[in-house]
């Protein structure tokens, strides 16, 4: 058996963490190639993120004190060339819900979670303690979309709007018949 030294001591000790490093640096090797597969990552990168959505066909003309009330004013809003009619009906307001709901959100932290499903993207503000915006990369409506999307989430919406306002007139012409 070999006497036990403080300089033998030292030099096993040395070379036990040495091997515990080693380990440690081949396990986070391997959890680095699986990154790709499964995790769940945290950048700080400022997102812009935007929201529209666009009121259901009760809202827009059947409820008593509707914002559209009647056949001409839906005609006319038809009439409206996209810009017009997508600033009308962002700044309109029933006493319930506008035409066209559009928000706007700036996010310090970007969270992507990567699973067998594929990868989920969300936005986090410490303002907004607890919880995770998710968010997506292409246009949709009444959901949250990069800033990048709007120009074809509006047209979008508008599309949308105006098959609501198209429901509408059939209405109108429908009720007056």
């Amino acid at each position: 058996m070999e006497d036990l030294t403080i300089e033998s001591f030292f030099v096993n000790e040395y070379k036990r963490v040495q091997r515990e490093n080693s380990d440690l640096k081949e396990k986070i090797e391997c959890l680095e190639k699986m990154s790709d597969e499964y995790g769940l990552y945290c950048f700080k990168e400022e997102l812009k993120i935007s929201k529209i959505d666009v009121c259901s066909e009760f809202y827009l003309f059947q409820m008593r004190d509707s914002y559209v009330n009647s056949y001409e004013k839906a005609e006319n809003m038809l009439s409206m060339d996209d810009d017009e009619l997508f600033d009308l009906a962002v700044k309109s307001k029933s006493d319930y819900v506008r035409l066209i709901d559009f928000e706007k959100s700036n996010m310090p932290y970007t969270v992507v979670e990567t699973n067998f499903k594929g990868k989920s993207k969300y936005a986090y503000s410490p303002d907004q303690p607890g919880e995770l915006v998710r968010f997506y990369e292409k246009p949709m409506i009444g959901e949250w979309i990069t800033d990048d999307n709007i120009d074809a989430a509006k047209k979008l919406a508008i599309i949308n709007l105006r098959e609501n306002l198209e429901s509408a007139k059939e209405y109108f012409d429908n009720k007056e018949n």
